[in-house]
């Protein structure tokens, strides 16, 4: 974190550093496709356009432009692969933006892989710069003020690397795409499972070892994560504008998310991101993770250990799911947002509570379960230590570990009592919860040994919570 505080600060561009990234995806699909010419082979067109897109990002900075994360979000989704569009105006209406590739989704004719030509952003923001302009300095000064006022017309949206840290803003993302970035994390999400099972027999020639395996295996899981934190932004979230008092069309500064967009993502990260059903990966694939033992810059670093630690990697997903949607300022903002919005049914913090609440434990229902619990993965365990841990924090008062958020305005600060209040509250169902699933008081039920040490350990952290002495001065 302390290494993105530092490139902010200097302006240091990482646009073709992460082109490595999105062309070996590229290539993964097309390949498990059988659209590419062989394992780890690139269509031409595809490195032409990426070097075009690269080359017009550095020289945009020359000209003196700024990073514009909010560009991609110009064209709707289903836009993405009409050439007939893109090709006039561009995938995203800057060239400013960080750009992932666009991979068409299963049974979509592939469009263009990467931008092609500036965008209207890009022509507005060099207008403004450098449109030679008379009648002097007061002169200058009116038509100036003309060319700014367009601040409200689509394809002008801006938000630049501060904006991306400083604001909850939900489409001032890198490396998105699309009007609707939940669904571009969705759809990568669903590229990934794809691709999952025919990784060995696509991407390793004979007589090679599989060490580009691990590092494809590496690409998709991260996938996982950038659906997990594209969508999580949605709840609690406020658009934010730049647009000035009588500019055409102009918009208010901050504009809550829809709740019904809100408790759309809620409902995703429920069903697909926190829950062990879609992070079951073929045992095939799993084998043959080998590690890259060379220590240089493509090597993923594996020297002194070969384990790939699966497991810490999946909890490392959901828990951005979780510390996003339970974080002070998110929670804050739940509630500020439900003053600033039109909608009847504003999403409030309980909801958030709650859906995590009945999603995570799931298998734990308040009353007492049948003939016996039932059997509990590792990827689940793990999920619900983390939430008890998560609403621990937030019943204790402690604050995040990370400076760099701290620095930039983000998600530190004391949570708003009523959350802490329901933090408490979702701690006690979780004990009832527990305590009816091990029997506590009648029949003690059938379950595997690990599952009621699991159970129990909760249930212990739980009760040290719950009587923990309020420290003076505490809030």
């Amino acid at each position: 974190m302390a290494d993105k505080l530092w490139a902010i600060r200097q302006g240091i561009c990482q646009c073709g550093a992460c082109m490595k990234y999105e062309l070996g995806l590229t290539a993964m699909t097309l390949a498990a496709r059988d659209q590419g010419k062989g394992a780890g082979v690139i269509p031409e067109e595809l490195i032409g356009q990426a070097i075009k897109y690269v080359v017009m990002h550095e020289v945009g900075h020359t000209l003196g432009l700024r990073h514009n994360f909010k560009a991609s979000a110009m064209l709707k989704n289903e836009d993405l692969h009409d050439t007939a569009i893109t090709r006039k105006q561009g995938l995203a209406s800057s060239v400013m933006d960080y750009l992932p590739a666009n991979i068409a989704p299963k049974g979509t004719k592939q469009g263009d892989y990467f931008t092609t030509t500036i965008g209207p952003y890009d022509y507005w923001a060099i207008e403004y710069a450098y449109k030679p302009l008379d009648g002097g300095t007061d002169g200058e000064l009116e038509k100036l003020h003309a060319i700014a006022k367009n601040g409200a017309k689509l394809g002008h949206d801006y938000g630049t690397d501060e904006d991306m840290f400083g604001t909850s803003d939900p489409l001032i993302n890198a490396f998105d795409l699309g009007a609707d970035p939940m669904k571009f994390g969705m759809d990568r999400m669903l590229l990934a499972a794809e691709l999952m099972n025919t990784l060995p027999d696509k991407l390793i020639d004979k007589g090679e070892g599989y060490q580009r395996l691990r590092l494809a295996f590496n690409m998709l899981l991260m996938q996982y994560g950038d659906a997990a934190f594209l969508t999580a932004q949605f709840v609690g979230g406020e658009y934010a504008h730049r647009d000035h008092r009588d500019d055409p069309d102009a918009r208010d500064p901050f504009v809550p998310v829809k709740a019904a967009q809100q408790r759309q993502a809620l409902k995703f990260l429920q069903e697909h991101l926190l829950s062990d059903k879609h992070f079951k990966f073929p045992p095939a694939v799993l084998r043959k993770l080998a590690p890259d033992r060379w220590s240089h810059w493509g090597s993923d670093g594996a020297m002194m250990s070969v384990d790939y630690p699966l497991h810490d990697r999946v909890l490392r997903i959901q828990s951005v799911v979780l510390r996003q949607l339970l974080s002070p300022s998110t929670l804050r903002r739940i509630q500020d947002n439900a003053l600033k919005t039109d909608d009847e049914k504003p999403l409030q913090a309980a909801e958030v509570f709650r859906t995590l609440t009945d999603g995570i434990w799931n298998d734990y229902p308040v009353k007492a379960p049948g003939k016996a619990a039932p059997a509990s993965s590792i990827v689940k365990r793990n999920l619900q230590r983390e939430h008890v841990k998560e609403l621990s924090n937030l019943v204790l008062g402690k604050r995040p570990n990370d400076g760099f958020f701290i620095i930039i305005g983000g998600g530190g600060g004391t949570a708003p009592p009523d959350a802490r209040s329901l933090a408490r509250l979702h701690l006690r169902e979780l004990a009832t919860r527990i305590d009816a699933a091990l029997g506590v008081g009648g029949k003690q039920y059938d379950m595997d040994e690990t599952t009621r040490a699991h159970l129990e350990e909760c249930k212990e952290r739980i009760q040290k919570v719950l009587t923990a002495t309020l420290q003076a001065g505490g809030n």
